[in-house]
């Protein structure tokens, strides 16, 4: 009886702790409306891991993952053309910005 309820336990952990993971990275991603584009873009996208460079790649990558990972991270619908226009701007594709 005993070796079934370690069991059982183990197998709780392992069903409950990713749920309770992709929560945390969401609550510990909190944002202000002030903060500069690359800000809200690193605080969101670092959560749940490192954040990448996005001049490694294309918008269409990019863009991809924003959607997909959005609601992970905790990014609000106000929050998200912020960031996919520094995405936009910032990818490996993107237009050269013109010296002054």
């Amino acid at each position: 009886m005993q070796r079934f309820s370690v069991r059982a336990s183990l197998l709780a952990a392992a069903l409950v702790a990713p749920a309770l993971s992709w929560g945390a990275c969401a609550a510990a991603a909190s944002s202000r409306a002030d903060v500069a584009p690359r800000d809200l873009y690193r605080r969101r996208c670092s959560a749940c891991h490192v954040p990448r460079d996005p001049a490694r790649y294309d918008f269409a990558t990019l863009n991809r993952f924003l959607d997909r990972f959005a609601w992970r991270a905790g990014v609000t619908d106000d929050e998200k053309p912020i960031i996919r226009e520094f995405l936009k701007s910032s990818a490996r594709d993107a237009a050269p910005v013109a010296a002054k």
